[in-house]
């Protein structure tokens, strides 16, 4: 629950998000922003669906999009989004285990 979303942001946000975003810079390519709009996008699908659950790829695509965006106000910061990531998951954790609190 907690080592997951560590592992998950530095590889999607930290390495796929960060080093990309880097190269995006030094190109100074002209249309810069559409670049890095579509690769958030492509890596929230990627991320989604990195998580073999068809159900939940909208959501987890969703959450993807909001960690990014988290990682992104924060000026390349992963903590917030490590954060948002093992609140999201633990409140699934508490939400389908609830019968064994209640």
């Amino acid at each position: 629950m907690i080592i997951g979303p560590v592992f998950e942001e530095i590889a999607f946000r930290g390495i796929f998000i960060g080093f990309i975003f880097s190269v995006i810079e030094k190109k100074k390519f002209v249309q810069s922003k559409i670049f890095k709009i579509a690769h958030i996008i492509l890596l929230s699908y990627i991320f989604a669906w990195s998580h073999f659950n068809k159900g939940a790829i909208p959501l987890i695509f969703i959450d993807s999009l909001i960690y990014s965006l988290l990682y992104l106000v924060y000026k390349r910061n992963l903590v917030p989004s490590i954060v948002a990531h093992a609140m999201n998951n633990l409140i699934i954790v508490l939400y389908c285990n609830r019968f064994l609190f209640f």
